[in-house]
């Protein structure tokens, strides 16, 4: 899949801190990391994320709902996380 592509996965979907809808104008930023996705076009896996233009939130795409079958760890690894923070500070 193209950044174009998963651009388009993540336009509409509420930002995960203002709760904004980002627009079908969105861009996928983009950096190598191990735990991202591999995109057409990038020799290593890239980390996806999409900022928010009203709050500037910085939205992991896996936060998003956009799962890729080469990010399925990392969500299942974060998701285990988060719930120990929640345990840990509730």
């Amino acid at each position: 899949m193209t950044l174009k592509e998963f651009a388009a996965k993540a336009a509409g979907r509420p930002c995960n801190s203002c709760s904004r809808p980002l627009p079908a104008t969105i861009e996928v930023e983009h950096y190598d990391h191990d735990g991202g996705w591999e995109v057409e076009g990038f020799a290593v896996k890239q980390w996806l994320y999409a900022t928010c233009p009203a709050c500037e939130y910085q939205n992991a795409l896996w936060k998003l709902g956009i799962k890729g079958d080469e990010n399925r760890n990392h969500g299942a690894i974060a998701e285990v996380r988060d719930a120990v923070y929640r345990h840990l500070w509730n």
